[in-house]
């Protein structure tokens, strides 16, 4: 079972274990390369801006996030839960979507080419034109909503 802790709980663990990377995870300075955060639950976490390229967060929980402007290129979200979930502006790029939850999720400029999207379900994600699709992806079929 996944802990659950506040944000508080999280700014202590990033600052502990990372030794001063984040003075403000709201401000980006968090990065979190290649860590394994998968039995952390971050749902409703701000991580505005955040760096977490290539991290391993499959089956993470990160519904209700706020993710505005985070790297998450090439990291693994495999089975995550990101149901309603921020991540307007974000770089999934190559990131590893498959099996998620993006359900109600804000997509609105969100870079997601080269992502793994296979059984993911975007039902009622939204999503604008500035949002970059995989190559040959169809995000109406898959449920989501184009914003004017």
């Amino acid at each position: 079972m996944m802990k659950k802790i506040t944000q508080k709980e999280l700014d202590t663990l990033i600052e502990a274990k990372f030794k001063g990377l984040k003075e403000d995870v709201d401000a980006g300075r968090a990065d979190w390369h290649e860590e394994d955060q998968a039995t952390v639950d971050f749902m409703l976490a701000k991580l505005l801006h955040a760096a977490l390229t290539h991290a391993r967060m499959s089956g993470a929980d990160l519904s209700r996030a706020r993710l505005i402007g985070a790297n998450l290129t090439g990291a693994d979200l495999s089975k995550s839960d990101l149901m309603g979930a921020n991540l307007c502006k974000a770089n999934l790029s190559g990131a590893n979507l498959s099996g998620a939850r993006l359900i109600f999720s804000f997509l609105l400029g969100t870079n997601l080419r080269g992502a793994n999207l296979l059984g993911a379900d975007l039902k009622e994600a939204k999503y604008d034109r500035d949002t970059k699709w995989p190559d040959g992806f169809d995000p109406v079929s898959a449920g989501a909503i184009l914003k004017p």
